[in-house]
């Protein structure tokens, strides 16, 4: 079995690079490129992948959080931004969190599966002698990780594929210019964890 090279007008798939790109060397790029949007914005880092600022009588909370999975040498890795709304600093503790795909326009969410397709077929080759010891249905989840993505803008949760540090540094531009509109949707819409809505007495 052979897997399916990118065909001629996509991008040319990259070669496995030797070394691992971790979740924290995505932070880091991803910082560099918020750096500037963070500071204006009043936040201060937040452990090693998150940022926070007071608001009002709680706190703000943005953090970038990888799939458990792991990084693959040849598939990469996804991560997601989610945004919280907390009474302590500290993650997971809020009455009010989204995920940054929930608070996209639909024009910024076209331009985020244009980004994971792109990544998906320029990643490496999947390692035949990889895909022949997966079981079949295992095989066919992984293999869609080097194809176009499927999601569309009516999608109700989508993470953003990466291999490297071009891939972060692309994400990195387009949170620049996403995140400040989707921190307002955020903070416009009614309380929520992940889209179920809080009881009044879950606030308290």
């Amino acid at each position: 079995m052979r897997f399916k090279r990118a065909s001629q007008g996509e991008l040319v798939r990259r070669a496995p690079r030797a070394d691992t790109f971790k979740s924290r060397d995505l932070v880091d790029v991803l910082r560099a490129g918020l750096g500037a949007w963070l500071k204006d914005e009043g936040f201060k880092r937040l452990g090693s992948n998150g940022w926070t600022r007071p608001l009002a009588d709680h706190h703000l909370i943005i953090a970038v959080q990888c799939s458990q999975s792991g990084w693959d040498p040849r598939a990469g890795n996804r991560f997601v931004v989610e945004f919280e709304q907390s009474k302590t600093p500290r993650r997971a503790t809020g009455f009010n969190r989204a995920r940054v795909w929930s608070l996209l326009d639909e024009l910024r969410r076209r331009e985020a599966l244009d980004i994971i397709s792109r990544v998906a077929v320029s990643l490496p080759d999947p390692d035949e002698q990889f895909l022949f010891q997966l079981p079949a249905n295992v095989r066919e989840h992984y293999l869609r990780s080097f194809a176009p993505t499927t999601a569309t803008v009516d999608s109700s949760d989508v993470w953003f594929a990466y291999y490297d540090e071009r891939d972060a540094a692309i994400w990195a531009d387009f949170l620049a210019r996403s995140l400040g509109p989707a921190l307002q949707e955020f903070l416009a819409r009614l309380p929520s964890y992940f889209g179920h809505r809080s009881l009044s007495s879950d606030r308290d």
